[in-house]
C-alpha cells in the first residue's frame, strides 16, 4: 500500500482538478452566452435560457465537489489505531479510503476506492482494527493494514 501522505495528496488532486474543470466549463459557457447575444438575434432568449440551465447543472456539480473538498480537508495526517473517517484500509476486498464517494483511483499501480462514511461498506469497517474481519453480501473479508 502506498504511504498515507501520497494517498491524501492524490485525493486532494482529484477533487481540485474536478473543481477547476467545472469552473472552467462554467466560465466558457458564460463567455459563449455573451457571444451568442450578438450573433443570434431573435433566437437569443431561447439559447440564453438553455445555457443558463446548463450552467446551473454544472454549478450543482461544482457544489458537490466543493463539499467533497471540505471533507478531504478534514483528513488528519496521522492514522488512527481503529478505522475512522480518513482511514486508508488494506483488506482482502481491496484498498479503501473512508472520506467521501469519489470512486476508484490508482497510485503506483495500486487501486483504491474512496467511499463515504455512510456507505454500508464503511459502516462495516468503522471501529475495526487490523486483524478484524467484516462481512459484505455474505462474504467474509480480512483487514490487513491501516494507513
Amino acid at each position: 500500500m502506498s504511504n498515507r501522505k501520497e494517498i491524501i495528496q492524490k485525493i486532494h488532486q482529484i477533487v481540485e482538478t474536478k473543481i477547476a474543470d467545472l469552473q472552467s466549463l462554467i466560465d466558457d459557457l458564460r463567455s459563449s452566452n455573451t457571444e451568442t447575444k450578438s450573433s443570434m438575434g431573435d433566437k437569443y432568449e431561447t439559447s440564453r435560457e438553455m445555457l443558463q440551465q446548463e450552467i446551473r447543472q454544472i454549478q450543482t456539480q461544482l457544489q458537490v465537489y466543493q463539499n467533497h473538498q471540505n471533507l478531504v480537508n478534514r483528513i488528519k495526517e496521522k492514522p488512527s489505531e481503529t478505522i475512522t473517517f480518513g482511514s486508508i484500509v488494506k483488506t482482502s476486498f481491496g484498498n479503501i479510503m473512508i472520506v467521501t464517494s469519489l470512486g476508484e483511483f490508482v497510485i503506483k499501480g495500486e487501486k483504491y476506492i474512496s467511499i463515504s462514511e455512510q456507505t454500508p461498506l464503511a459502516q462495516q469497517l468503522l471501529g475495526k482494527k487490523v486483524g478484524d474481519a467484516f462481512e459484505i453480501n455474505q462474504n467474509r473479508f480480512q483487514i490487513f493494514e491501516l494507513a
